[in-house]
């Protein structure tokens, strides 16, 4: 498959270069800080601030990082020298028994994402000098250095205690690695800082920020804008459209690891996944004739699926291993696809009319799937779930996400106030516009602009959401570059709540994926306000105000905008917990790291207890701000507040 980055000409085009700052966007959110944990998007990430002791090259050969050499002294002993004068960031010396540490951790780590099925071999590992390790294994494994190349090394003081936190919040981000750990802003971005001690020399960038953008048309977005100055993970079709930006972006891509294939059921003499053309179970497993595999990798067009079904974005395999990587065999071209050959090997196989095969996706052994499962509590009658997850739900405790190891309410808390700023800058918008629109509108039904103000209400009404979040991104961040096209930009602390209004660089993050979120909001105020206009203005308190000379402004602001406040507090009241539950759209679109992305990243993901998690704050939040929208009636209406006395 190609992997494409797009990278914006740091010298020239429409946006300043910054030498001292990098930024990435990158399509992949890293779902756990402890480098310990199997995830691939945080490898690629963490590897910039751990390091191993064996590296990878381009083709994924092993390299000397951390371990200077290495050998094998019988077929279960493994020696490895260590790099002298190397230093993590916090300045101790690394030595033998940190990577004794790091491996004996990563081996022993609890949880479903680690690395203990490439560590499985080790029996023991040995600190046998200042920078001598040594390490046995239980069975002969020539794959050793790879497979221990997978670990971060870290320092051993950190023990046996330091938790997932500990690294999330920068206490135990300790490593060697050429940058250090700034801050991980959950779903938004990873800053990562220059190590100044880093024993592989200076590097050019100060500081570098992955900003997380899953979507594609986002992520080009970025970096039309400026935004980004790389992004990762192009497709052909967006590469072409760079093409035409006269160089100022260039696209670099390059065939990666990633292989899809098919394995048939061969070892078995009866298959379960195979059966006649009228479904019934087959007698004899047909995979085990060899005809009947080349009729299978014959009837694969390849060349179609790169062209139609990856659009360009991979490239046809006939071998496990891509061109450049050890191991490939250059006389071993992929099929082309042949139906008549598929036809006649099958027909000398014995099976003329074909057969039905099911396809099947493992992504664990039975046993994983099953230790899963207890792990879970999925292997435990459906009463007897329901009642386990209700006992822990009146203690707050929805259950850890399945995808970042963290309790689910506290991803959704971490979350709430982005998506709560997000709405209330929203409704302040549909407010101060809408309501303005509407009153004028209502005192003056006949004007020109009235009837102009009103029309064009309707836009926001039949416009869906995500276009317009789109059109804008196109309008103000791509061709006139005035607003960022997507993320939260700079937040500060206030009371312990993360804003981004505090400063005019997140605000200008803020304003235009709240004006897309506020749009329907203002058409529903304007024409609230209109209706309540024209009802209040033919009132006799309205009459008998201007008959003691009561008028303009004031006659407006004290008498007619509080009565019309009534039914829209009424509707906007409800309207905001729609804004929190349904800004799902614009925070996907605009890359807003709130609960709306959140909730959409778990359902692709199937993280069940991240959506439960969100249905219940949700919930909590409509049942809330009911009663505060109830509370606002006393203030909002004299007449209920004289009843109260």
């Amino acid at each position: 498959m190609a992997t494409a980055f797009a990278l914006s000409t740091l010298v020239g085009g429409n946006h300043p270069a910054h030498a001292a700052e990098l930024r990435i966007g990158y399509k992949a959110e890293v779902s756990a800080a402890d480098p310990h944990v199997l995830d691939a998007a945080g490898r690629n990430l963490w590897g910039h601030v751990y390091e191993t002791l064996v590296g990878l090259d381009n083709a994924l050969r092993p390299v000397p990082l951390l371990a200077t050499s290495w050998r094998q002294l019988d077929d279960h002993n493994w020696e490895f020298q260590l790099r002298p004068g190397v230093k993590f960031s916090n300045g101790a010396p690394f030595t033998a028994e940190d990577a004794r540490y790091s491996i004996e951790r990563a081996r022993k780590l609890p949880g479903a994402r680690t690395f203990r099925t490439y560590l499985k071999s080790i029996e023991a590992v040995e600190a046998t000098g200042q920078l001598t390790l040594r390490v046995r294994t239980r069975t002969p494994n020539p794959v050793l250095p790879q497979n221990i190349g997978m670990v971060a090394m870290l320092p051993h003081g950190l023990g046996q205690g330091v938790r997932e936190a500990d690294f999330a919040h920068g206490q135990a981000s300790i490593g060697t690695g050429p940058f250090r750990l700034v801050a991980w802003e959950h779903g938004q971005q990873l800053t990562l800082a220059r190590n100044p001690g880093y024993w592989g020399g200076a590097q050019p960038w100060d500081r570098v920020v992955f900003q997380f953008i899953p979507k594609e048309p986002a992520r080009a977005s970025a970096l039309l804008s400026g935004l980004v100055d790389v992004i990762d993970a192009s497709s052909a079709s967006i590469a072409e459209a760079f093409a035409r930006t006269n160089g100022r972006i260039r696209t670099v891509s390059t065939t990666s690891y990633m292989l899809n294939y098919l394995q048939l059921d061969q070892g078995r003499a009866v298959s379960p996944y195979v059966q006649d053309a009228a479904g019934r179970p087959l007698p004899a497993n047909p995979l085990r004739d060899v005809r009947v595999r080349q009729a299978i990798s014959l009837a694969i067009d390849r060349d179609l699926i790169a062209a139609r079904v990856t659009k360009g974005d991979s490239v046809p395999a006939g071998q496990m291993v891509p061109a450049g990587f050890f191991g490939f065999a250059p006389a071993v071209p992929a099929p082309r696809a042949d139906a008549a050959q598929v036809r006649r090997l099958l027909a000398q196989a014995g099976y003329p009319d074909g057969f039905r095969l099911t396809l099947v996706s493992p992504t664990a052994t039975e046993q994983e799937i099953a230790d899963a499962r207890h792990a879970l509590g999925l292997d435990l009658p459906v009463l007897q779930q329901y009642l386990r997850f209700t006992q822990g739900a009146l203690r707050g405790d929805l259950g850890d996400s399945f995808i970042y190891n963290r309790p689910a309410i506290e991803l959704i808390v971490s979350r709430v106030p982005a998506t709560l700023e997000l709405a209330v800058t929203a409704l302040l918008l549909s407010l101060g516009i809408g309501i303005p629109m509407g009153v004028f509108a209502g005192l003056r039904p006949d004007s020109r602009l009235a009837r102009a103000l009103m029309a064009g209400s309707l836009g926001g009404v039949i416009m869906p959401t995500f276009w317009v979040g789109m059109i804008g991104i196109l309008v103000f961040s791509v061709n006139l570059g005035w607003l960022p096209s997507g993320g939260r930009g700079p937040v500060s602390t206030v009371l312990g709540i993360p804003l981004s209004v505090t400063s005019w660089e997140g605000i200008r993050f803020l304003l235009l994926p709240a004006l897309t979120l506020s749009l329907f909001k203002i058409s529903l105020v304007a024409r609230l306000a209109e209706a309540g206009t024209r009802e209040v203005a033919g009132q006799e308190y309205i009459k008998f105000a201007r008959a003691k000379g009561v008028g303009g402004a004031r006659l407006v602001l004290r008498h007619v905008v509080p009565n019309v406040l009534i039914p829209i507090v009424t509707v906007v009241g409800l309207e905001f917990g729609h804004l929190i539950a349904f800004s799902v759209v614009t925070e996907s679109v605009f890359s807003w790291p709130g609960m709306g992305k959140l909730i959409i990243d778990s359902v692709l993901a199937l993280d069940r207890p991240v959506v439960v998690a969100y249905l219940l704050v949700t919930l909590v939040l409509f049942v809330v701000l009911n009663l505060v929208v109830d509370l606002l009636y006393v203030v909002l209406d004299p007449r209920l507040r004289h009843k109260a006395g």
